[in-house]
């Protein structure tokens, strides 16, 4: 009898630890501020929709010039080519704007001693990347003139 409730109260911390690592991964306000991906056709409509926008398609809340899309591959498994998401762990990142098309490209890590998921946790990091790739600062809707621009190409392959 004692290790029925056992076995019970196992089999409920266990939900109760995968609901909140969900929640964990994924913070209130979290699908206020990005597309939830759960299909290959949508994910192919929103780069579409992207590219004639001349937007480029990754997180920047508030800024005109990008938007965000994230696939919850817990509950959409969406795998495989072109976009192999998850492919290499978790996070994985990858941007589309009109310079990479439709193939869009990845991340390239700068960090080779942290996992991406610490590379890219870090707000300063994150901003830059976003920042250089899409060819944006932080302010809202702000395209970088062509110095700043300059600037990030130059630093391009520095750790930062």
């Amino acid at each position: 009898m004692m290790t029925g409730r056992r076995l019970v109260l196992g089999l409920l911390a266990t939900l109760l630890l995968l609901a909140t690592t969900t929640e964990a991964i994924y913070p209130v306000g979290h699908w206020d501020h990005c597309t939830e991906i759960t299909s290959s056709e949508q994910l192919d409509t929103l780069i579409d929709s992207t590219l004639e926008a001349g937007q480029t398609l990754f997180a920047f809340a508030g800024n005109n010039n990008v938007r965000f899309a994230d696939i919850n591959l817990r509950e959409t498994p969406i795998r495989g080519p072109p976009y192999n998401p998850g492919q290499g762990g978790w996070p994985t990142i990858r941007y589309f704007n009109n310079a990479t098309g439709k193939e869009g490209a990845p991340y390239q890590k700068k960090m080779a001693d942290l996992p991406m998921c610490k590379e890219l946790g870090d707000f300063d990091r994150m901003t830059a990347y976003i920042e250089e790739a899409g060819n944006t600062k932080l302010e809202e809707g702000e395209d970088s003139d062509d110095s700043e621009s300059e600037s990030s190409e130059d630093t391009a392959g520095d750790e930062l």
